[in-house]
């Protein structure tokens, strides 16, 4: 007999499996597995939660599935972090990086292409190129100018500076032009 909850009456077992075509130990197996699966998700969730508080929800899911499998030893899907998390709330929230936009139309002249993809020299000092690469320090920028020299292909100049400035990129070459 199986009490029903919204009508107040006991219902056979036998009558309600026979209406649905189960077997009763098919029945027995999904009512254990669905009381087993809501205290593995109370213990779960618990653990989440521990993990975003100790961390104050800077982990993402990624990071929370790996702790809850090497120190939890809870053998979890990601998915299913990501879908506790999100109904507790517990999301990490990340910025986005803004991109460096260094072009600004067409400012000075166009230099004319002297090497022609020709990246190799005879002669030291003869070829020297440069490249300015952006990195932050903090919440400021940098920038670094470096000067290869493509005989022997070693740095043999650079110069940091906080804006990436003509006079900037020639003081990593002025000694050798």
């Amino acid at each position: 007999m199986i009490f029903s909850l919204r009508t107040h009456k006991y219902y056979n077992l036998e009558l309600l499996l026979e209406i649905a075509s189960l077997s009763r130990s098919t029945y027995y197996y999904h009512l254990k597995r669905i009381n087993k699966s809501d205290e593995q998700e109370i213990v779960i969730t618990k653990a989440i939660i521990d993990i975003c508080n100790k961390h104050k929800i800077r982990y993402g899911y990624r990071r929370v599935t790996m702790e809850l499998r090497c120190k939890y030893n809870l053998v979890i899907n990601h998915k299913k972090v990501l879908r506790i998390m999100k109904e507790n709330e517990f999301l990490c929230v990340t910025k986005k990086k803004a991109k460096y936009k260094s072009y600004h139309g067409e400012v000075g002249k166009i230099a004319v292409n002297k090497l022609e993809r020709n990246f190799t020299s005879n002669k030291p000092f003869k070829k020297i190129c440069t490249d300015v690469t952006e990195f932050k320090v903090g919440e400021k920028r940098q920038y670094l100018s470096c000067a290869i020299d493509l005989y022997s292909r070693k740095i043999i100049g650079y110069s940091l500076s906080s804006s990436p400035t003509v006079d900037f990129v020639m003081d990593s070459i002025k000694p050798f032009i």
